[in-house]
Parts: structure tokens; sequence; C-alpha cells
């Protein structure tokens, strides 16, 4: 494959690439190789459609990283491009907000609830993003106004409750206030 990729017969990499993973479906190293060819090549929705079931795989595979990079490849300028799994957006922002990248976390959460509603991950997700936007980008009212839609939806949900209690938190109470003014 890699001779062909440099005599210019980038087509019949990806063909005889494409071949090798259909042999082995659950080959990371095929899928890989099948990768960075779609990188390579023009065809965006092969990367893409492609990308949907690598990202997945990965994830089953307990590669968040690489996932996260797989769909970066694949919303490289498609910015409506996003995964068609609830859990799997959930689990790639949650990789990118440990990265630190609050824009990449916000792409993958963003319309969320419309794509998947009444989906049960639905308070997780806007307790990510009321985190992101408090924590990440210092967006205090914009963390309060989606807070204030999650609480309305799900008041007693445990997400909600952990969000306010970022955002309000309690003083300290009883003996911790006592020894506080010792």
């Amino acid at each position: 494959v890699a001779q062909m990729v440099q005599r210019g017969a980038l087509a019949a990499a990806v063909v005889q690439a494409r071949q090798w993973l259909h042999d082995s479906p659950d080959s990371l190293a095929e899928h890989r190789r099948y990768h960075r060819l779609l990188v390579l090549d023009t065809d965006r929705q092969e990367l893409q459609t492609h990308g949907q079931q690598f990202v997945a795989l990965l994830l089953k595979n307990r590669s968040p990283s690489e996932a996260l990079q797989v769909y970066q490849d694949c919303a490289q300028g498609a910015p409506d491009y996003v995964p068609a799994s609830a859990a799997v957006t959930l689990v790639l922002a949650k990789s990118a907000w440990k990265k630190h990248d609050s824009a990449l976390t916000l792409q993958l959460l963003r319309g969320f609830d419309k794509r998947f509603p009444h989906h049960l991950l639905v308070p997780e997700v806007y307790a990510l993003i009321v985190r992101v936007l408090y924590q990440g980008l210092g967006r205090h009212d914009q963390a309060q106004h989606v807070f204030k839609g999650l609480q309305r939806r799900y008041p007693h949900n445990p997400h909600t409750l952990d969000v306010a209690r970022m955002l309000h938190p309690q003083p300290a109470s009883g003996l911790s206030a006592s020894l506080g003014r010792v």
C-alpha cells in the first residue's frame, strides 16, 4: 500500500486497504491503515462513514485519545459532522474536556438534545456543558442559563444536584465555621 501511495496510485491503495479491512473487520491495524489513506484521499464521505465505525471500535478498545483524533480528522472541513451515537458523543466530549479543550467539547455536545431527545444521557450532557462554560470558559452567565434549563427539566437528577453544588457552594457550617473564627 505504501508503494502504491508513493507511485501516486492512491485510489488503488484505498481499494486494497478496504479489502484488507473487509477481511479483518475487527483489526485496529487495518482500520488505522484505511483511515490514514482516507485522510489523504478526497472522498470525505467515506472518511466520515468509516470514522463512525472506527471511533466506536477505538472506544470499545479503550483508546479515547485516538478516537478523539479520528473524530477531528473526520470533522475537519465538515462542521456538521457528529458521532451517530449518544454514548460515543459523550465519551468523546469527556475526553476533549480532560484535555482542556473547551471548544471541542462544546462542538461535540452542540445540539445533543435535538439529535437524541429524551435520551438518558441528556442531563449528564447538560451538566458537562455547564461545567465547560463555567470552569473552562468563564462564561458564568451562560452557565447559569444552561443550568436553569437543566434544573427545570431534571430537578432531581444527580447531575443537576452536582452542578448546583459547583455553581452555588455552601458556606462552611458548624464546626468548620467555628474553627475559622479561632
